[in-house]
């Protein structure tokens, strides 16, 4: 980009002088057009009138003559500031008009830093990682935020914009830790030994004590002049029987020196500079202090002149600074309010991992459309309104319908299937009142993607349109708590009301955990060379340590429809006014001439003058139309549903291998069968017990990261289970599967009410398990007969032939039994096999895996013999011994029987 410096606060002071000086409307604007073409110096040439025929001509000249002398007056006066920022590639932003920087943002390739800087002080700055629309998104809120206390006050404001510089590795360097008048690396072990002499009172502690502060010291002499380096430290170590670790900043492993015999203490440092260690006291201390932005900002600076080292981290302003011995970081007030607002809500529980879902999460930003500023007619303005509280009244809104809470699909679709976002084509207005608003204010086009609830709002008001993606799932109902609406921060950096701040950063996505630090280029080598960082940059004299993050909660779904439930609010009172008496609309506010008007939902009248800044081409931010590929194919929408069917149907298949669900995870009885499934289909699994336990601290954390679960085997559970689930699991998409009045049912003391079929219910029909057709007829029929409540036992006894027994495989054969009692006898039988059974489940080991060697735990047991409880859900590839005693109900010969894949496989015995 040209480092030629664009005219910003100087053009301002024209801009002002002129409207002061000068009544000649026409004039004026012209002059002001001229100064904001960013020209180095205003000549005669460049103001010459193209059409005096306007206005008088003399009067023109004058307004220009006075703007020429003001702006250069100004400008030579900075010179010498151009010079310097250029030398520093500092680039200065025009202050007006914050939709001008858009194209600059979006071609933006390295990280670059913004800073709002007002009398020589940073009052806000931004650090992208790289550029685009949706770098542009974060700046403009980023702006949004700053603008309250210095957009509209120009006076002594610039916007900076400091690019970075990749940070090339050295070669190796050696350090020989040498700093200050006693050695950096002993100082501390010197002054740890010596209080440990004069504490104690035993003569025999103290004398050895001694002797360890004059070893201390014979080594101090020793390396005074040459320095600690690694060999050193192993001498310390050894000598002083001590451990040493030395860790570099944003990394806690660097150099690691144990003694050869048992340590009396371990010493950590901080490796702060080239050749020079601090002790670090935080590693022994959590002392945390918590400050306003204006008191780091004071401490930051009193570092830096008395040049201590120190890190530190940065949101929109410094937010923290750690020192050897202290952690300084912003009051902690907003983040407990919001905390405990994000719990008693159940927000906490509707976040979206950005890193895990990153093409659903676009999708859901693309649709949040921040509402900007757009210019009608400027002049002859006397009234203005605003929206009271904007951004926490939303239920005011003629068509508030929640909001979208758990995102469970992400998927193609031709109708809204329930709430959430919608991308929208072939949108017509059939002459409806709000096209002569849209076609001014450019909202609603082809490709765009909006929030239910204002899409709703079009189709109350005649428009027409087509869906063809969506993003769904279920619904959350909330109010901002008092402390929300009414906490507020003083900070004279950093003043915003909570819910404000609140609503801006659910929008935000940073999925990179940066750090920052000052220091030489050769200590800046040594970090390149040694931090396991996934990447470094400089911004002149400070650099940036990034890390990329596993898990990035976010709830943009949120911040979309209460912008959306504002901009339906601002449309509503637009509609109600006439389009000629409008001199422009803002993100929550309407300027407009001529008589009061009647105020809508939550508008007040709100007296003041007009803004400065320049309105945009349209009044929605992320106007921009882009592609999706990660999405699913069309379903029929329930959150909760029922999937019936055989064994073998497909049923859990067809639910796993659906590519439009969003968070799912997998639940079943056993271990065994969340094992085997979460390895064949890489999928988050666990165990039943998990969803239906009446403890939050066990259920809590699958609430909090699932969307959708599938829940097999539910032939197994009891009503009161299920009902238990629905409650601990509200919000989400529950999906359940099972062969209910077929398999065996939930076998609980006190607790065998059956499952009910009293959700909505999709069947499954083919049984993609039987591989021959004999046993695919028995297994209809047998189906069939239990469905008029008839004996099937007799039928399977006369329709499995009889053959000789063949030998049995542990390996690959299984057992089935009625009862305890008889299992055991089949494993007491082959006692000389292996086959051993897991009991209980640990990071390795899944409760009910067979093995057929000595597992590596404690919980095991030999068996041969099994139950048919604890097969159920499962497909047998050998054969399946059937014992016949105990054998008297329907479901109990059918569950054993189903459990093959060819006839030949079943053996009665």
């Amino acid at each position: 980009m040209s480092q030629r410096i664009i005219k910003d606060s100087t053009t301002q002071t024209a801009k002002r002088k002129i409207n002061q000086n000068f009544n000649v409307k026409t004039g004026n604007q012209l002059a002001l057009k001229l100064l904001q073409q960013g020209v180095d110096l205003l000549t005669t040439q460049q103001l010459k009138i193209k059409n005096p025929k306007l206005i008088r001509k003399k009067q023109i000249e004058n307004a220009y003559k006075y703007a020429k002398d003001v702006f250069n007056s100004d400008l030579l006066n900075k010179r010498d500031i151009r010079r310097n920022q250029k030398k520093q590639n500092i680039s200065i932003l025009p202050f007006g008009n914050v939709f001008t920087h858009f194209n600059i943002i979006k071609k933006i390739k390295n990280p670059v830093t913004f800073k709002i800087i007002q009398n020589g002080e940073v009052r806000g700055e931004l650090t992208l990682d790289k550029g685009g629309v949706r770098s542009w998104d974060n700046y403009y809120l980023f702006a949004q935020i700053t603008s309250k206390n210095f957009w509209t006050d120009k006076k002594g404001v610039q916007i900076q914009m400091i690019p970075s510089k990749p940070i090339k590795k050295t070669k190796p360097i050696k350090q020989s830790f040498k700093e200050g008048k006693f050695n950096c690396v002993l100082n501390h072990v010197f002054r740890f030994f010596e209080k440990k002499m004069e504490e104690t009172d035993n003569k025999k502690t103290k004398q050895n004590y001694k002797s360890r502060c004059n070893k201390t010291l014979e080594l101090n002499n020793k390396y005074f002049d040459i320095g600690v380096d690694e060999e050193g430290l192993n001498d310390i170590a050894n000598t002083l029987q001590i451990n040493i670790n030395i860790t570099l900043p944003f990394q806690d492993q660097y150099i690691e020196v144990k003694s050869n015999k048992k340590a009396l203490r371990t010493f950590n440092y901080i490796n702060t500079r080239l050749n020079h260690v601090e002790y670090d006291e935080m590693s022994y201390e959590d002392n945390r202090v918590e400050k306003t932005t204006s008191e780091l900002i004071t401490l930051q600076k009193y570092l830096d002149k008395t040049k201590q080292p120190y890190t530190y981290q940065k949101g929109s302003n410094i937010s923290a600074i750690r020192t050897n011995d202290t952690l300084y970081t912003l009051e902690d007030t907003y983040n407990e309010v919001v905390k405990e607002f994000e719990i008693k809500t159940g927000l906490i529980n509707c976040k979206i991992d950005s890193i895990a879902f990153p093409e659903v999460t676009e999708f859901i930003r693309d649709g949040v459309h921040f509402n900007q500023t757009m210019d009608f007619d400027l002049g002859d303005c006397n009234n203005h309104i605003d929206m009271k509280k904007a951004y926490a009244n939303y239920k005011m809104c003629k068509y508030y319908d929640g909001f979208l809470g758990k995102p469970t699909d992400f998927r193609t679709c031709d109708k809204m299937e329930g709430i959430g976002y919608y991308r929208i084509q072939n949108i017509q207005f059939n002459n409806s009142i709000l096209e002569q608003w849209n076609k001014r204010m450019n909202i609603y086009n082809n490709g765009l993607i909006f929030p239910s609830p204002e899409l709703n709002m079009l189709k109350d008001k005649g428009v027409t349109f087509d869906v063809d993606l969506g993003c769904w799932g279920g619904k959350i109902d909330f109010d901002f708590t008092d402390e929300m609406i009414n906490g507020k921060s003083e900070d004279e950096y950093n003043s915003f009301r909570y819910y404000c701040k609140w609503v801006g950063s659910t929008y935000c996505n940073n999925e990179k955990k940066s750090f920052y630090i000052k220091g030489n280029k050769d200590f800046i080598g040594l970090l390149q060379n040694e931090l396991s960082a996934d990447n470094m940059v400089r911004f002149n004299n400070e650099v940036q340590v990034s890390y990329n993050k596993k898990k990035n909660m976010v709830l943009p779904h949120i911040c979309g429809f209460i912008t959306s439930y504002m901009r339906i609010n601002v449309l509503e009172q637009l509609e109600s006014m006439d389009l000629n008496s409008i001199c422009k609309v803002v993100c929550d506010g309407i300027y407009y001439k001529g008589e009061p008007v009647q105020m809508k939902n939550c508008f007040r009248d709100e007296p003041k003058d007009i803004t400065q800044n320049e309105g945009c081409e349209s009044y929605i931010s992320n106007p921009d139309v882009r592609k999706y590929t990660g999405y699913g194919e069309p379903r029929e929408h329930n959150m909760i549903e029922l999937h019936t069917g055989a064994g073998g149907c497909g049923k859990t298949h067809y639910n796993l291998t659906d590519k439009g669900f969003i968070g799912m995870s997998f639940y079943a009885p056993t271990w065994k069968l969340t094992r085997n499934k979460a390895n064949d289909y890489n999928c988050r699994a666990n165990t039943i017990a998990k969803i239906e336990s009446t403890d939050p601290s066990i259920f809590g954390p699958q609430l909090r990261f699932c969307n959708v679960l599938v829940i097999d085997e539910v032939s197994m559970m009891s009503e009161k289970s299920k009902q238990q689930i629905l409650k601990n699991m509200a919000g989400c998409k529950i999906i359940f599967c099972g062969d209910i009045g077929y398999q065996l049912p939930p076998f609980e003391e006190g607790n065998n009410e059956e499952f009910k079929k009293d959700i909505t219910e999709i069947k499954h029909t083919h049984n993609h398990r039987v591989e021959c057709e004999t046993l695919r007829k028995l297994l209809i029929q047998c189906r069939s007969m239990m469905d008029k409540n008839k004996n099937i036992i007799p039928y399977v006894l006369n329709n499995i032939p009889s053959r000789d027994t063949p030998q049995y495989n542990h390996e690959t054969d299984m057992i089935l039994a009625t009862m305890h009692s008889i299992k055991n006898e089949y494993t007491e039988k082959y006692k000389d096999k292996m086959k051993y059974v897991i009991t209980q489940s640990d990071e390795v080991y899944g409760r009910g895996e067979v093995y057929y060697q000595v597992p590596k735990t404690k919980h095991y047991e030999l068996r041969h013999g099994y139950t048919t409880h604890s097969i159920q859900g499962e497909t047998m590839k050998g054969n399946i011994f059937i014992d016949l005693r105990g054998v008297y109900d329907n479901r109990m010969m059918y569950t054993m029987i189903s459990r093959a894949k060819r006839l030949s496989q079943i053996i009665l015995i």
